[in-house]
Formats: structure tokens, sequence, C-alpha cells
């Protein structure tokens, strides 16, 4: 739930802004979990008074209270056309709205929209401080949904054109090493810092008595419960996780998914082939407050993808205290520094492999208090500190 300072999307006395954080996820949007929704939420929840977060509406109907403040139209619903194209359209419709605010920082989280802004910049349009938080290091047009974005031409355009944008903000927000060595590449190393993403420490704890959670969702409280939420797509790689636990075959031993996606038909085939005791459920989306449920009673938290940037619910697990078992890929390591946090695996990793680590990890006791301690050094309330002091520079 949101606070009253949030719903008042924090304008200061005179109405306008110091900073105008800009995105095409609603903070207050019950549906997403994790990603860039998640880190608006995790940030809204220690932001400043004039911190202003302009996003589209919720898809899930809007606060009444909301839909009278300044906001970016309509929930930017699923369509043929790609969120890509649609949010840096509707940042140009309502860039007459954005000057009117007069803010003294624009901090923008998205690559597009972040070129629309320094394109009016550079035009004279807009006159304040441009600030871009890069969610990752891989061109996005290499994992597009549709095979036609992954054309090479169009590729090294969007990355000529990044660069561009890059060099065109004042301060660059990376997450990661990786984004960090492509900065010093195109020239904006003394104007990156690095931030990994954040959560609400304070909303994302443990449970001393998880019993009570067990109990409504049916689990026996000395079962084995392996956890995991994201997208059900390709890059995830849930198939991996499906065959490394039915391959692992402990006994009363539980897997719960969370999350939608186009794979989830295919991912529910697969789990029906399914060894004695060993039980996969498919959740569907949830709202955070069941997430964080969820952590709290499981035992160990999976994510096995290709390749991520800094998953915001690995930083949501660690500080309910749950232990991770992931790949060793984008800045997921920088999360799990040693095996008291959690198991890296290899990208290339095999069924076998994972199913042994899965088998470990469930069986392994885990000192809980040390990984939420572990988790509370990503707080949202730090990073607030850290990203402040950095604004505090460019004025």
């Amino acid at each position: 739930m949101l606070n009253k300072k949030t719903k008042d999307l924090r304008k200061d006395s005179s109405g306008r802004p110091r900073v105008l954080v800009l995105s095409s996820r609603a903070i207050d949007d019950t549906g997403p979990i994790g990603g860039v929704t998640g880190y608006l939420r995790s940030l809204s929840s220690a932001a400043p008074h004039d911190w202003r977060f302009f996003t589209p509406l919720p898809s899930q109907g809007a606060d009444p209270q909301r839909s009278q403040q300044p906001h970016l139209g309509p929930a930017l619903k699923r369509s043929r056309v790609p969120r890509r194209l649609k949010f840096p359209l509707r940042v140009l419709r309502y860039l007459s709205q954005i000057r009117t605010l007069d803010p003294q920082i624009i901090y923008s989280h998205e690559n597009e929209a972040t070129t629309i802004l320094a394109l009016a910049r550079s035009l004279g349009y807009l006159r304040a401080a441009l600030v871009h938080h890069q969610h990752g290091s891989v061109n996005p047009l290499l994992r597009a949904t549709y095979g036609i974005g992954r054309f090479w031409p169009f590729v090294w355009t969007y990355q000529t054109i990044l660069r561009w944008t890059h060099r065109q903000c004042d301060l660059i927000i990376a997450i990661d090493q990786e984004c960090v060595r492509m900065n010093v590449e195109w020239g904006k190393g003394t104007q990156t810092i690095l931030l990994p993403n954040a959560v609400n420490t304070n909303f994302f704890s443990p449970e001393e008595s998880p019993e009570n959670l067990r109990a409504h969702w049916d689990i026996p409280s000395q079962a084995k419960v392996l956890f995991s939420a994201g997208r059900l797509e390709q890059v995830k790689r849930y198939d991996l996780v499906i065959k490394a636990f039915q391959e692992c075959a402990m006994e009363d031993a539980y897997l719960l998914i969370a999350g939608e996606g186009t794979q989830r038909k295919t991912l529910e085939t697969l789990a029906a082939t399914r060894k004695e005791g060993i039980k996969i459920r498919f959740l569907g989306n949830q709202e955070a407050s069941v997430i964080r449920d969820l952590m709290r009673l499981s035992d160990v938290f999976v994510l096995l993808s290709e390749f991520e940037g800094v998953p915001m619910v690995l930083l949501e697990a660690l500080s309910t205290g749950l232990p991770v078992l992931a790949t060793r890929v984008g800045g997921i390591p920088d999360l799990i520094p040693d095996k008291e946090k959690g198991i890296l695996l290899d990208s290339q990793v095999t069924i076998r492999e994972v199913a042994n680590a899965m088998s470990w990890a469930l069986r392994k006791k885990w000192n809980r208090q040390n990984i939420r301690a572990w988790g509370e050094t990503f707080s949202a309330s730090g990073a607030i500190s850290k990203l402040t002091m950095a604004f505090d520079q460019l004025e």
C-alpha cells in the first residue's frame, strides 16, 4: 500500500517538483512484480516531498485522487504496438505538460523517453538537468518479442541512438559494473554512478512464524518449498527450473511459480510429467503483498535467467531473509557475495547440476537473519540518500 505522501505525488509547497521521476510504469499499479515498477515502488516509500512520480495511470483502475493529479494519460495496455514505441509517443504528447511542471531534474527510467527529452533539451524546449537510469547493459532489441526487431540494422541503429542519448545526459545511474563499463567506453565515466536496485526493506521483511502462511496455501509445515516469481518467458528458463526440480525428486517438495507469460501453457504441460511427491503450482500474477508472503513461507528462491540486470525480485527475497539459487549473470554476483547468502551457477549449467544445487539448498540450514541483514544494505532509504547526494551536485 502506498502512503499518503506517495498518493499526493510529493509536490512541494510551490507546486514545482525538484525531481520529476518519469516512467511508463505506474508505482501504484498492483499488477506487475519486480522490474522497473518494483524499483520505483520501493523508491516511492522513501522519496522526499519534492519528488513527483510522473507516469501513466495504473492498469488496474485509477485512484480518483490520483487521476486528478498530473499524469501521463491512461495505462499503456497490451497491444500489437510495443511499449517501446507507445511510450515515447506518449512522452511527445505530454512534453508541454512536462515543460509546464518545470522540474529542476528529470529522472528518466526509459531509454526511448530519455532520447525524446534529450532532443527537446538540445532544441531549448526543456531546461531541466537530465538523469537517465540504465536498467541493463544488453541492447533490448536483442530480446525483442517480434523477430523483426532483432534485425541487425535496427539493433545497430538503436545502439547508436542510445550512445548519443547517454552523452547528452548530465548523470547516468548504472545498476551494475557492466553498465559502468559501457558508459566509460562511451565517454561518460565521470558522469556515471553505480547504484544497484533498491527494495522497501520495511515492507519486504521476514515472518517469525510462517506456519499460518503455509496453512493458507495448504502447504505442510515440514515440506520443502522452492519459490520463483517472474515473467513466464524463455529468457527466464522456467523449463530448466521445472526439469531440475523433477529430477531433484525430494519427498513432499513444492515448487511455487508466480507470474504470467507466453510460456505458461508449455510449462504447465511440462510440469504435468511429475514424479511422486513433487508438487508444482502455477500461481499467476500476484500483488506485492502476496509475493512477500510467499517468500516468507519458502525455503529457497530460484532464478535461472539467461541474462539479467539487477533483479528486484532477488533483492526482495534477500530482504525477507530468503536464500537465493541463481545464475551468475548481469549484476547478480554482486547480490550473492558468498555461500551464506545463496548459490550461484554458471549460465550454461546442466539439469543435473541444478538439481544437485536445489537438493543442497533445500537441505541446508540457512541463517535467515544474516541474509536479512545483507538485504537491508539495499534499502530504498539508502538509495534515496545516494541519489539525493548525486542530484545535489547537478545544481
